[in-house]
């Protein structure tokens, strides 16, 4: 079994952005069952809550992870916990 397919935790219950943001400060965490969804059934981007399936201090690990999740959920998303900084001038 790989490190990867290791890290994944099974999600026990929703939490909300806040509650994730509080147990994972500062880690990118992938997240799956995310909600609400719009009526066309598109996640938005500033979702209410979602089950935490993989987390850890790197994106790259983070990121990893998302290829197995995608296969094992359906869906999901790779997202910072923490406050990220301004963008470099030419992002800006």
């Amino acid at each position: 079994m790989s490190s990867t397919t290791a890290a994944f935790a099974e999600p026990q219950e929703r939490l909300r952005w806040g509650e994730i943001c509080a147990h994972y400060p500062d880690e990118w965490v992938v997240v799956t069952e995310i909600g609400p969804e719009d009526e066309e059934g598109d996640v938005e981007i500033d979702f209410q809550w979602g089950l935490v399936v993989g987390h850890h201090p790197r994106r790259r690990e983070a990121s990893a992870m998302v290829p197995a999740a995608l296969a094992r959920y359906g869906t999901c998303g790779c997202f910072f916990t923490g406050k990220i900084g301004p963008l470099p001038p030419r992002f800006a």
